[in-house]
């Protein structure tokens, strides 16, 4: 399930990429599941960071919670990743040759999914506990489309009891991964950064 999980995030990101065949490799990542870097990127080219809204998928099809949900939920994350930038990094609003396109996915799994009364949308309580967030970002060149770069981690949500319980959970997970993220920008984006 691991596996086909993280397959299924590459997957669908891989379908957003450019044609043509592009060279990856593995790249060294100790802290998440699966991470490849296009081996002719160089990231010193880019100047600034324009991000896509964040995409929510279901890993059953099932349909996901209201729309307000999504957008509170979606919210969450952006605030997270802005925060963990603390405005060290542009944030820009339009494609350029210089800007790194962040396109993130989350995907959620429900253990026993398959027990669900045919297309029954997932309630918020539901989509924020139980089962797993599968959060995968792809790195692009704003202007081409050329993919640079692909990551993919999971994170556990627990049985949250209280709605308080179920937000710690997706924020804790939204801070970590935006973390790594920082991590990544600072080593290898160091141009994008504010003088």
């Amino acid at each position: 399930m691991k596996s086909l999980s993280i397959l299924l995030c590459c997957s669908v990101l891989s379908a957003c990429a450019s044609p043509g065949q592009q060279e990856v490799a593995r790249a060294d990542a100790p802290r998440v599941e699966y991470s490849a870097i296009n081996t002719q990127a160089d990231f010193s080219n880019y100047r600034g960071l324009l991000f896509v809204p964040l995409e929510i998928l279901n890993a059953d099809q099932s349909p996901l919670a209201s729309s307000r949900d999504l957008t509170e939920l979606r919210l969450e994350f952006r605030k997270a990743f802005i925060a963990a930038l603390n405005n060290d990094y542009m944030i820009l609003s339009r494609p350029a040759r210089d800007v790194l396109r962040i396109r993130g996915q989350l995907v959620k799994t429900i253990p026993g999914s398959s027990k669900r009364e045919p297309g029954a949308g997932l309630s918020f309580s539901e989509l924020t506990s139980g089962g797993e967030l599968i959060f995968s970002m792809q790195l692009e060149n704003s202007f081409t489309g050329e993919v640079l770069a692909r990551a993919s981690d999971r994170s556990s949500l627990g049985a949250a009891r209280t709605a308080s319980d179920r937000a710690a959970s997706i924020i804790g997970a939204a801070d970590y991964w935006a973390g790594l993220f920082r991590v990544f920008l600072d080593k290898n984006v160091p141009d994008a950064r504010r003088r």
